[in-house]
């Protein structure tokens, strides 16, 4: 172990295999003490185990940071234990920011009462490309100006449920019609635009 590997590891944010830890990532948690966890459906069996699963990772790492990808709708990682949100679509249409805002203090709460710290969420990507495939209803809209609204009103509500969170993505990957999890995605931008 060197100085470089410790420093290192304590910028990580690493996933576990299962719902509750290995012998080994028990180990390896204690010994290198990452910055972070994150959790995904595999992690996640209903409310009281995942409020254990963060009390102990807690206590055996005492100053992690345990998130979750949980946008609502399609991305709701925690569901089996908070449940799902609406897709963030759909809060577009009705474009009511009180409501966002309002659904994300309650989904912050949930997360919050489980033993979250942040949330990755939400999606401020405008959705700019009908054919992506990757962010689709996970966008509030297809106009920027509804959008920067409605992540205000999310970051709001999360902000009020005392949870940290998380803007995604890089600017501009709702207008690529490439799956970024498969291949490099490229987004054209005319002069003017930027």
């Amino acid at each position: 172990m060197t100085g470089f590997q410790g420093q290192l590891a304590h910028k990580l944010v690493v996933g576990l295999e299962g719902s509750w830890p290995t012998a080994q990532e028990w180990t390896w948690l204690k010994h290198w003490q990452p910055y972070g966890v994150i959790l995904f459906s595999r992690n996640v069996e209903n409310f009281p185990q995942l409020q254990q699963l963060c009390s102990v990772l807690r206590r055996a790492v005492p100053p992690l940071k345990i998130m979750a990808d949980h946008e609502g709708g399609p991305v709701s990682q925690m569901a089996a234990a908070v449940g799902r949100p609406p897709v963030a679509y759909r809060l577009g249409e009705l474009d009511d920011v009180n409501l966002t805002r309002r659904v994300h203090a309650e989904t912050g709460r949930r997360l919050k009462a489980a033993g979250l710290d942040w949330v990755l969420a939400p999606c401020a990507d405008v959705l700019s490309e009908p054919r992506n495939p990757v962010i689709g209803s996970r966008s509030f809209g297809c106009d920027a100006q509804l959008v920067a609204r409605h992540v205000e009103a999310a970051v709001q509500g999360f902000g009020e449920a005392g949870l940290s969170c998380c803007l995604k993505h890089w600017p501009g990957h709702g207008g690529s019609d490439t799956d970024s999890h498969l291949e490099s995605a490229a987004v054209e931008i005319a002069a003017g635009d930027e």
